[in-house]
């Protein structure tokens, strides 16, 4: 098994080998995580785009480092990647990384490497933070350290116990609860903190009754105050996810993501000036709490908070902005100014604004599908739609791997080598390339015997003729046919066989599976009229010990033939081996 995965995968890697070659740009995804056994396996992923606009997104490898980890160490594994390939440098437009130091360093990381490496092509190089990360890292300057405490503990001591986690599950089925449990929370999970909290809000009143017959009071279950801070959490937290899962899935252009991204910029603007005014709208938690606590409602508070999000937002995505022109003239090469371009553009990009029916196809049909109708004529623009299609976003893909991974390299499968880990995952990450299975089992043979024998019948004389090396049975040191190279066996009769049952009778058929073929046999000859001068059926069984086959005149006769098998203390399996035809004397 662990070879024909092999094959799958060393299939996968010729085909995208073949790709490459007419790949006119291509970007990297990297990204690096510990396996069940503590190995740091590097991920990449390639995306490529031919002079056709077809996009290529597929495992380029994943590479097993068993010491460190440093930029250099990652880099080495990349080159190797790149050059075993063929991939040529000077059309690599753009490293998305996971944002780790040895990963973004610009000096002794793997961006500054690579950068150094490409510098005697006079390209530039183009490195991402994933956006995805990003997002999840604006997401901790709120603070609200003290709600989530208070969150993790109760969750913790609930579903930690087992006898606590049965109990509280009834009762929340006792008290017709819409949801039946609540999940852990898991920091590295992009979603699982909104989930938690929105969780652990719905269910308060039962977690708190519960705790009570605990002996474990939560006191800011009381703490109107602490309630608000709740709900605030909980309603930006929805709106994060909300963002987070926009920006999941591959093949996602990077313009869009830029769009999604600037959107919510937007929208965290909007939140502010209407929090500032106590318009909680768009925060349906927060009106809910708003209109059951005691005490003002502390809207300017989280106004602030909201302001630095949307400051923390503008300084992680600052590339946007130094990336802004070449995003705009890929979203819409219509509405950019053509004075502030680059001037190897600006002669294409007067003709193609000037162009109505080019403007009324990019209208009807997107940016995206847009670039394979721009003309041969205008080999500058197809160039930059092609770098801007093939840069990634994020790292999904090398986090969608990493997840596969886990549930393949198990505790029972720990032992499993970097080579057949490799291949697993190349073919589980097939998106774009396909096996080629009908063509690889049309290069297979089936394995023959290394025994070469010639068979021949003369219909005259009624003769057999088998001729070939040497062959004994093992059944009683005893050679029902012997046939060497230098003559030939011969197997006279004038019998007529039109059919003849080889039956195995040996112990190991066992008594049921004994009689289902003796039903099978009475099914099937019935059929048949049987007799000297009519249908000659012959029956061969192990079990029988004068080694010769019962020719039978009709099917009674021939059903008891084939008597039940008895245990005996010496084996029958190799009795059948050869079947001579011999008329019974």
């Amino acid at each position: 098994m662990a070879s024909r995965v092999d094959e799958l995968g060393s299939d996968l890697k010729i085909q995208l080998k073949e790709k490459a070659k007419d790949f006119v740009a291509y970007s990297l995804a990297i990204d690096e995580s510990a396996d069940r056994t503590d190995t740091a396996q590097l991920s990449i992923f390639i995306r490529g785009v031919d002079d056709r606009f077809s996009v290529t997104d597929e495992l380029l490898d994943l590479k097993a480092i068993h010491g460190t980890t440093s930029g250099q160490d990652i880099f080495s594994q990349v080159e190797q990647c790149v050059n075993d390939m063929e991939l040529q440098w000077n059309k690599l437009v753009a490293l998305t990384t996971d944002g780790a130091p040895a990963m973004c360093g610009e000096v002794r990381g793997l961006v500054g490497l690579v950068r150094e490496k490409m510098r005697h092509t006079g390209e530039n190089l183009t490195a991402y933070h994933c956006i995805i990360h990003q997002e999840a890292l604006c997401g901790k300057v709120l603070g609200m350290g003290h709600v989530m405490t208070v969150v993790n503990k109760t969750v913790n001591f609930i579903r930690s116990r087992g006898l606590n986690h049965r109990q509280f599950r009834a009762l929340l089925e006792e008290e017709n609860s819409v949801h039946e449990d609540v999940p852990y929370y898991t920091e590295v999970r992009w979603l699982s903190r909104g989930k938690v909290l929105r969780r652990f809000y719905d269910t308060r009143i039962e977690i708190a009754r519960f705790m009570e017959s605990k002996q474990k009071v939560i006191p800011e279950l009381e703490d109107e105050k602490w309630l608000s801070d709740l709900s605030f959490l909980c309603d930006i937290t929805e709106h994060l996810n909300t963002l987070n899962v926009k920006l999941q899935g591959r093949k996602q252009l990077i313009t869009e993501m830029r769009d999604s991204v600037k959107a919510f910029q937007m929208k965290l603007r909007l939140w502010e000036g209407q929090m500032r005014q106590g318009n909680l709208s768009h925060f349906p938690i927060c009106q809910s709490v708003s209109d059951t606590v005691t005490i003002p409602f502390p809207a300017e508070v989280y106004a602030d908070k909201l302001n630095t999000l949307k400051v923390e937002f503008c300084r992680r995505f600052a590339d946007f902005e130094r990336q802004k022109f070449n995003l705009d003239l890929f979203a819409n090469p219509f509405a950019v100014d053509v004075d502030t371009a680059p001037e190897h553009l600006q002669m294409e990009l007067i003709e193609l604004q000037c162009n109505t029916h080019l403007k009324s196809r990019y209208e009807s049909v997107g940016a995206a599908e847009f670039a394979p109708l721009l003309p041969e004529s205008m080999p500058q623009l197809r160039l930059h739609a092609a770098r801007i299609m093939s840069m990634f976003g994020s790292t999904y893909s090398c986090e969608q791997m990493f997840s596969i991974m886990k549930l393949t390299k198990t505790s029972h499968r720990s032992r499993l080598t970097d080579q057949h880990l490799v291949s697993v995952m190349k073919v589980a990450m097939a998106k774009d390339i396909n096996p080629r299975i009908d063509e690889m089992v049309s290069r297979k043979r089936c394995r023959v015997s290394d025994f070469k024998f010639k068979l021949s019948f003369e219909s005259q004389s009624g003769t057999i003729r088998l001729s070939g090396p040497h062959l004994t049975t093992r059944d009683h040191n005893r050679s029902w046919l012997v046939v060497t190279p230098v003559t030939d066996a011969q197997c006279k009769t004038t019998a007529k066989a039109d059919i003849v049952l080889l039956v195995d009778g040996s112990w190991s058929i066992g008594r049921l599976n004994f009689k289902t073929i003796r039903a099978f046999i009475g099914r099937m000859v019935g059929i048949f009229d049987i007799g000297p001068d009519r249908v000659q059926i012959g029956n061969w069984c192990d079990l029988l010990l004068d080694d010769k086959p019962r020719w039978c005149n009709d099917p009674i006769e021939l059903r008891r033939t084939v008597t039940p098998p008895e245990q005996t203390n010496d084996s029958v399996g190799n009795r059948a081996e050869a079947l001579p035809l011999l008329r019974p004397s």
